[in-house]
C-alpha cells in the first residue's frame, strides 16, 4: 500500500491499527491508496487478520470486536468527488471476523487526491 488514512489521520499498515478508529462512527472512513489499482480488472484480494474477532472471545489480548447490531461496511472507491460502490465479496462479515475482501479493479478505476495524498 501506498498510503492508508483513517478518516485523514495516516495509519501505519506494518503495524496494529484501527481502521475506523476506537470509536467508530457512521461516516468514518478508512482509505487505502495503491499503484496496483490503476490496473483495470485486477482482481484485488486483501487478506485481513484482525487482533480481536468477534469469534476469540476471552483469548483476544484487547476486547473482542462486536457483531451487534449488525455492522456494515460499503467499499467504494472515490475520484475525489464522487463515490462508487465497488462489488466485493467480503468474507470478513464487515470487518469482524478474519478473511478476505475481493473485488476487480473497475475499469477505468479513477486516480483521486484525498487528504492531500495522490493515488489509486
Amino acid at each position: 500500500m501506498n498510503n492508508a488514512f483513517f478518516n485523514n489521520v495516516p495509519l501505519d499498515l506494518s503495524n496494529y491499527f484501527f481502521p475506523f478508529g476506537e470509536r467508530p462512527r457512521f461516516g468514518d472512513r478508512f482509505y487505502l491508496s495503491c499503484e496496483v489499482f490503476s490496473k483495470p480488472q485486477a482482481k484485488i484480494t486483501l487478506k485481513i487478520k484482525l487482533t480481536n474477532p468477534a469469534s476469540a472471545g476471552e483469548s483476544a489480548p484487547i476486547p473482542p470486536v462486536s457483531k451487534k447490531g449488525q455492522p456494515k461496511i460499503q467499499w467504494e472507491c472515490s475520484d475525489g468527488r464522487r463515490w462508487t460502490t465497488l462489488e466485493c465479496k467480503d468474507g470478513t462479515e464487515a470487518l469482524t471476523e478474519d478473511s478476505e475482501v475481493s473485488f476487480l479493479v473497475p475499469s477505468p478505476f479513477p486516480h483521486a487526491t484525498i487528504n492531500e495524498q495522490e493515488g489509486f
